[in-house]
């Protein structure tokens, strides 16, 4: 009986002086995918290629999601398919994506007394085609915009999260504020995939998670 109890003592003092497994080290990882018209960045440490490659998938997977919803270019986006109901005295329920940005731009639109607009659509679509005709357009067409694009035209309903376009023709445009949400978007992601150490951009848009290995923060060039 002596002689087991020593034993099993010996056995417990190995375990417990033997040294635990350490973390393997952090790697560094890249990928880049066209979303939204730009190029989305992904930069972030990961323990193992498998899980980096799991975890951008999932964050590129998102913006697509969301690209979806925001489109003007696609007529099948729900921004779209709520710009065409303007002026038809509907109240239109929207998904929460979708609601959370118009209401951030309805605030910011509130704010800088409408220089900023999420409805100016109708004057983008004119710059546009004056692009493509290297020509300016026509002062007629510019005053019948104008009469198109307002803020105080989005009425929001919280309650119900409704939103109605109230004058006909509008057309909304969310590049401004969509980009930027479908990156912090893009970031929560990789968190919830265990990716805390990430920097990911959109054209001039980005948003950083926990400094790189070893440094104070992430090094940005201008």
């Amino acid at each position: 009986m002596m002689i087991r109890i020593l034993c099993l003592s010996v056995l417990v003092f190995l375990i417990s002086c033997r040294t635990p497994p350490s973390n393997p080290p952090l790697q560094r990882y890249e990928f880049t995918q066209p979303q939204m018209g730009i190029p989305f960045r992904l930069v972030f440490y990961a323990a193992s290629e498998a899980h980096a490659h799991r975890a951008a998938e999932a964050a590129f997977t998102r913006v697509a999601e969301l690209n979806a919803i925001f489109s003007d270019y696609d007529s099948d986006s729900e921004l779209s398919r709520l710009s065409r109901t303007s002026g038809q005295h509907r109240l239109v329920p929207v998904s929460r994506e979708l609601w959370d940005v118009i209401v951030q731009s309805q605030k910011l639109a509130a704010e800088t007394a409408g220089a900023f607009d999420i409805t100016v659509g109708p004057l983008v679509n004119l710059w546009r085609k004056a692009r493509r005709d290297r020509q300016l357009p026509r002062s007629d067409l510019f005053d019948d915009a104008r009469k198109r694009v307002g803020y105080r035209y989005v009425v929001l309903h919280p309650g119900t999260r409704q939103v109605e376009l109230t004058i006909p023709e509008m057309r909304l445009d969310a590049a401004a504020m969509a980009k930027g949400y479908a990156i912090d978007s893009a970031l929560a992601v990789l968190r919830r995939h265990g990716i805390q150490r990430a920097l990911v951009t959109g054209g001039g848009d980005m948003a950083f998670g926990k400094a790189p290995p070893g440094k104070k923060g992430w090094r940005i060039e201008l």
